[in-house]
């Protein structure tokens, strides 16, 4: 038996067999951290859809005339409802960790939210021509902000699966 060729192998089988392990750790953390800032993204992603929906649906319900405090008028009403949200804390939460693709949608979603407070507060009713404008901007720029996310997860239904 020849123990130099012997013991260099096994060093060799060691080193590659430690190597091997390793770089398994290694892709095993990347995808554990990647499946992490997911879970994050799409937590953070769900949390603004929700602030948007919740402030959108008691604009609506302003100009509809069914808002839970009927003595305000709708200027102070409207102000109030984005005042008393955590859109604005969300949003800046989801501009930390959102990749441009959704930042671009976030930011022309909220915007487009914002233009629908005013056209609400300026005592525009779920009837008139205004508020139907402003409602169908609002809904189509969520759409794309939707379509951004879905992309961003990877979700069934996006681009990029």
């Amino acid at each position: 038996m020849n123990w130099p060729t012997t013991l260099a192998t096994l060093l060799i089988g060691g080193f590659i067999g430690a190597g091997s392990a390793l770089l398994l750790d290694l892709v095993k953390s990347r995808r554990d951290l990647q499946q992490q800032w997911r879970g994050i993204r799409q937590e953070v992603y769900v949390d603004y859809l929700t602030e948007l929906s919740k402030a959108y649906e008691s604009l609506w319900a302003l100009a509809h005339g069914d808002y839970d405090d009927s003595s305000k008028e709708p200027e102070a009403a409207a102000r109030e409802i984005f005042r008393t949200s955590e859109i604005y804390q969300t949003r800046q939460r989801l501009k930390i960790i959102a990749p441009r693709q959704v930042i671009e949608p976030c930011d022309a979603a909220f915007n487009d939210l914002k233009a629908f407070r005013i056209v609400v507060a300026a005592g525009a009713t779920t009837q008139s021509q205004e508020f139907l404008a402003a409602n169908q901007v609002y809904r189509a720029s969520v759409e794309l902000l939707h379509k951004a996310i879905r992309g961003d997860l990877n979700l069934p239904g996006s681009n990029n699966v």
